[in-house]
């Protein structure tokens, strides 16, 4: 999960996520009032003002799920995990992230 954060959030570290460009106000009230497009998977931006459970940062969540299992079946992990697990700690790491972005 870390390294996963790291490359689609291209951070080296955590401390590294107080650079974080979050997403759009504008862009977040589109995609969860107006059936906008989303969260770019080329470019995950995060709503930091929000918790983990928000429309918008669930979907990104989703998104690097999917993306971790996918990894997980081309590499051929030996322990195959369930999305509600691997969701659980994808949102722990959010909020720590969320944390050091907040506190910077």
């Amino acid at each position: 999960v870390r390294r996963l954060f790291k490359e689609k959030l291209a951070i080296t570290q955590d401390l590294n996520f107080i650079t974080h460009h979050p997403a759009t106000t504008e862009n977040v009230f589109v995609y969860e009032y107006e059936d906008g497009p989303g969260p770019d998977r080329n470019n995950l931006a995060f709503n930091l003002t929000q918790n983990y459970s928000s429309p918008w940062n669930t979907r990104i969540l989703e998104l690097l799920c999917q993306e971790l299992q996918a990894r997980r079946e081309e590499e051929n992990w030996p322990i195959k995990k369930s999305d509600n697990y691997i969701m659980d700690i994808l949102w722990e790491r959010y909020k720590r992230l969320q944390m050091v972005w907040r506190n910077a």
